[in-house]
């Protein structure tokens, strides 16, 4: 039986004598003739757990890990995926192959398709791997991530790590990587600030713990660029724990840059934490900052992205999704930022976005009618993000039919009025 959680289900459905422009019009559905019903959909809390055969980590050592997928209910699930990828220091050795006890796993991408899971049962997927690594580091760590269509009442069981390390070894996992996004400028000016985000996430299998960003010392630095985190202090912030598989956002401003020409910045941010980094090389980096000249801006955004953490910044997703970690949250914020951040006019859009989202998202969040409307209404995008070329094609699909349905409609119309105006009196 169907939980107390709702959906928007939506089907192409013309009908005779409507107005369908005016009818459609009204539900911001570009008059394509879409019916939308509020329907029960399921909610299925989906977990994953791993474990691997022999945690030793040693040359060439050969080992299995074990992923199980399982369904808590309170409804059956459908759509059910675990993303889990080998990580570099891995390989599936010659002559063998991952073994599922549904669905199929796809070893090149990382992505185990299972299908349905009754509520209490579950599926489970065993990867033979071999430690390729050279030079050997303290530890390996291999993450499962886990979703399924409709609605997970609690997603912090939708991640797992298992981990290989060296024996003898007592230092905790911690994998730290940083990364920094210019937010802006806008696509018709290059205002008086210079904003950066800077990600840094913990690939490790145990939590790190005193994570302090660092922007480094350097002659070409936006002048006043600080971090403006309330917790944070000028060049650093401090982070007190980040757990294995998590990131976190800080920002990085500066203001009152009225140059008169174009200039060049650059801008370098390390990472470190109280534990070592047992796979370093990526816990620090340099961003070129191209700034234009001078121009009054009509937008203010105020305070508006001095989030700090968490979600980075994709407001309407989380709330419709319930968690900055729910997988489509994630594609989602790489999508925004390697393609929208990359250039002045997915800038823009995000600028628009975020000029607007925070208020809509803490209105949606406590409202599950709401959140399931949007989750339907960002289902096309996240599958344009996953699947280009495949959502392409439908979308092409659905305008076609969207056309033809109003055109019949349209044809229909004409065809009634000359057949009333043949019957009028002469």
């Amino acid at each position: 039986m169907l939980q107390d959680h709702l959906a928007v289900v939506c089907q192409m459905e013309p009908k005779e004598g409507d107005d369908v422009k005016k009818r459609y019009n009204a539900t911001g559905l570009l008059a394509l003739g879409i019916v939308c019903a509020a329907t029960a959909t399921a909610a299925s809390d989906i977990a994953v757990e791993k474990t691997v055969n022999d945690a030793a980590l040693a040359p060439g050592a050969a080992v299995e890990f074990t992923i199980t997928v399982s369904n808590h209910g309170p409804d059956a699930a459908t759509g059910v995926n675990v993303s889990d990828k080998l990580p570099a220091g891995l390989a599936i050795p010659a002559g063998v192959a991952p073994v599922a006890s549904q669905g199929d796993y796809d070893a090149a991408a990382g992505s185990w398709a299972v299908g349905e899971l009754a509520v209490g049962g579950d599926a489970v997927l065993a990867v033979p791997a071999q430690v390729v690594a050279d030079p050997l580091p303290v530890c390996i760590a291999n993450r499962a991530v886990a979703d399924a269509a409709g609605d997970d009442p609690d997603y912090s069981n939708n991640l797992a790590i298992a981990a290989l390390r060296q024996p003898g070894e007592p230092g905790r996992c911690v994998d730290l990587s940083v990364e920094l996004v210019r937010f802006g400028p806008f696509l018709y000016c290059d205002d008086e600030t210079v904003e950066i985000w800077v990600t840094v996430t913990n690939l490790g299998a145990d939590a790190a713990t005193d994570v302090v960003l660092q922007l480094e010392d350097g002659p070409n630095l936006p002048p006043g660029l600080e971090f403006v985190d309330p917790a944070c202090s000028g060049e650093s912030c401090t982070v007190a724990s980040l757990g294995a598989g998590l990131w976190t956002t800080r920002i990085l401003r500066a203001s009152g840059i009225r140059n008169a020409q174009s200039v060049t910045y650059s801008v370098a941010v390390s990472v470190s934490s109280a534990d070592p980094d047992v796979l370093p090389g990526d816990e620090s980096a340099v961003l070129s900052v191209a700034k234009r000249a001078y121009q009054e801006c009509d937008f203010d955004f105020g305070d508006t992205f001095d989030s700090g953490g968490g979600g980075g910044g994709c407001f309407i997703a989380t709330a419709a999704y319930g968690s900055a970690l729910h997988p489509h949250v994630a594609s989602l914020r790489r999508f925004r930022d390697r393609h929208l951040l990359t250039n002045a006019a997915g800038r823009a859009l995000v600028d628009l976005y975020y000029r607007y989202s925070p208020p809509a998202a803490d209105y949606i969040a406590g409202r599950p009618f709401l959140r399931a409307v949007v989750r339907v209404m960002l289902w096309p995008i996240v599958m344009a993000v996953l699947h280009p070329h495949l959502s392409a094609f439908v979308a092409l699909l659905m305008l076609v039919a969207g056309v033809l349905a109003y055109l019949s409609h349209a044809g229909k119309s004409v065809t009634t009025g000359d057949r009333a105006a043949r019957e009028m009196p002469r």
